[in-house]
């Protein structure tokens, strides 16, 4: 009975084992012995040329960036392909049935550190190293990251609202001496994602020989600003036409005072909500502020003026020579075009005197106002 029982439960066991099913692939099984005797003597901390300068070949390939013009903080995120030659890493595929490439975690080989110089967020330097390598027999390493970096960008906001900035991404060897050279291997790569606020204009990469920095991403940037052109630099134009037409009206009506006292309010007010728009960060002022800096002296001049005005032509005493001289000249040249527009005064002889030479006053400062306004035009608005 004893022996019965034995013997069935010997063929069960049998039974049981030639049941299990093995799903160990045979290229499996001869990668698993290639990771063993490739990482059983491999020291991950030592340079695969210990006397000698390793040269890395990278190849960047952008896939968006985000400009933060209030922090100035210029965020990437990119794709680097480190690709190196490693001799110890080599291999005979037909000792492994075959296998000609495998894939290992950077952490278990040797990998350059190449970090982040300009970084915003110093934790943020290294982590973005530790991915899959693929390892090929001859000993060719290619390490493929997915980098996210936040890097300090200037802004300079002299043309601000079309302002163009220029942010600069630089990389070096994270060892302070350590024997190893990074250089662009092959034309970037540009995936970049449609951004609403800026527009890349231009992205080159450069191998700069230098100490510290040794490959240079930059990023010329310019922005959508044409809505910003609507708020800022639209009403600044209009507002100058409008005080040169208020400059035409006569000073003997009120309605001049009172429409150039509003452009002034205009101004004013602009000028108070631009300050909304314009980043709060930044090394050079706009020169959207330098025109309306000047179209407001323009105007406050002219509300002077036209005070000072309205009290010559009230004006009726004898003028003096030198007075009716410049009135009869001005009078005769080119038919009296350039006392256009010429006030008239019902009154007396004399009130016309001087009405007609504070009519050729208002005229000057006009001519200067449209020569003033025209060359803030073209040197102030961007």
């Amino acid at each position: 009975m004893i022996l019965s029982i034995s013997l069935l439960l010997l063929f069960i066991h049998s039974m049981r084992s030639d049941c299990i099913i093995d799903n160990s692939s045979h290229e499996n099984i001869w990668e698993i012995k290639l990771h063993t005797d490739l990482l059983r003597w491999h020291r991950y901390t030592e340079s695969p040329k210990p006397n000698e300068t390793v040269e890395i070949g990278v190849t960047f390939s952008i896939r968006s960036y985000i400009f933060d013009s209030n922090e100035e903080v210029f965020m990437l995120n990119v794709r680097a392909d480190f690709e190196w030659q490693d001799d110890r890493l080599k291999w005979n595929p037909s000792d492994y049935g075959g296998v000609n490439d495998t894939v290992v975690s950077s952490m278990n080989i040797w990998a350059p550190g190449m970090r982040l110089l300009n970084v915003v967020d110093e934790d943020d330097s290294e982590r973005y190293y530790y991915t899959s390598c693929q390892i090929k027999s001859d000993g060719q390493v290619v390490c493929s990251p997915r980098i996210y970096l936040r890097t300090w960008c200037t802004l300079k906001l002299a043309k601000w609202p079309l302002d163009t900035q220029t942010c600069l991404v630089d990389f070096g060897d994270w060892r302070i001496n350590g024997k190893v050279r990074f250089k662009v291997k092959n034309p970037l790569v540009d995936f970049v994602r449609g951004n609403v606020q800026w527009q890349a204009v231009d992205i080159k990469q450069e191998n700069i020989a230098d100490s510290n920095i040794q490959i240079r991403l930059t990023f010329i940037i310019k922005r959508n600003g044409s809505s910003l052109v609507l708020a800022v630099v639209h009403p600044c134009v209009i507002l100058s036409v409008f005080t040169t037409i208020c400059l035409l009206l006569n000073v003997r009506d009120g309605l001049r005072l009172q429409m150039i006292s509003f452009s002034l309010v205009c101004h004013l007010y602009l000028l108070s909500a631009i300050d909304d728009f314009v980043p709060i960060r930044g090394t050079d002022p706009p020169t959207i502020l330098l025109f309306y800096r000047g179209s407001i002296a323009i105007t406050t001049i002219g509300i002077i003026l036209t005070f000072v005005l309205h009290g010559i032509c009230e004006k009726k005493t004898l003028p003096p020579a030198w007075l009716s001289s410049v009135n009869e000249v001005v009078l005769v040249i080119r038919e009296k075009l350039l006392m256009w527009p010429r006030w008239k005064c019902k009154e007396e002889k004399h009130s016309q005197e001087w009405t007609d030479f504070a009519t050729l006053v208002n005229i000057v400062y006009v001519v200067v106002s449209i020569v003033a306004y025209i060359s803030m035009y073209f040197k102030f608005i961007p």
